[in-house]
């Protein structure tokens, strides 16, 4: 509750239950594939560089949503309004009382914006 306190006690609740799993020796862990966390696998490479970075969401040929907490403290507003600028076609929607993770502070608005987004996007002809 203290690292998130939009959140009710319930949410946390029922998001902890099922993202941890109890182990033979009665500690808890994070629920995770395995395979993500295997010392062998090669992590994707992902531009160092801010100009790297921005070559890469420019590469984008989808319909995209972006979806930002109004109180995010990792996605500043005029850094997202850039990506919408940078990316033709792209779609922006800003959520009232929520902070970066939008999913879990507001899921019915999270929810409602994302279908908009797949309706809207399903009446267009994509190539």
């Amino acid at each position: 509750m203290k690292y998130n306190p939009r959140r009710p006690e319930w949410q946390v609740r029922g998001s902890l239950r099922h993202s941890l799993r109890e182990l033979p020796d009665g500690r808890w862990t994070w629920k995770y594939d395995p395979k993500l966390r295997d010392p062998k696998r090669s992590a994707p490479k992902r531009p160092q560089t801010p100009e790297g970075r921005w070559t890469l969401w420019k590469s984008i040929k989808c319909p995209t949503l972006l979806i930002r907490g109004e109180q995010s403290d990792l996605l500043d507003r005029t850094v997202a309004e850039r990506m919408i600028d940078t990316l033709p076609g792209s779609q922006f929607v800003e959520v009232a009382g929520s902070g970066h993770l939008v999913p879990g502070d507001k899921p019915l608005a999270f929810q409602a914006s994302l279908l908009r987004f797949l309706e809207m996007d399903s009446r267009q002809d994509i190539p």
